[in-house]
């Protein structure tokens, strides 16, 4: 269940979607690093990994930016992230964060 529900759990949570930013794609990505869950989707159950909550987060390609930044994010402490969550959020779903401007 962790392996295919969380990481729908937190695209979800930061509006990680098709179309969405490149920050939302990093915010996503390091979430699931901090975590300890891999980075690309295990299929649904019928085969999709969408079928559970919606869509599926993005995969970041390591050689990219947005995995840069996400190791960036990820290698904060818990609450440093939590923290900056709390106050971008909003920001950061609606897709006026950019990858220079996450921690």
């Amino acid at each position: 269940m962790r392996l295919t529900a969380a990481p729908n759990i937190v695209a979800n949570f930061v509006g990680d979607h098709p179309g969405a930013s490149q920050a939302q794609h990093a915010v996503t990505a390091a979430l699931m690093m901090a975590a300890d869950l891999p980075l690309t989707m295990p299929p649904g159950p019928r085969g999709n990994s969408a079928d559970l909550m919606g869509q599926p987060p993005a995969e970041v390609a390591p050689s990219s930016p947005a995995y840069a930044a996400a190791r960036r994010f990820a290698a904060l402490p818990a609450s440093a992230r939590h923290a900056w969550l709390v106050r971008h959020l909003g920001a950061l779903r609606a897709g006026r964060i950019t990858l220079a401007q996450l921690p």
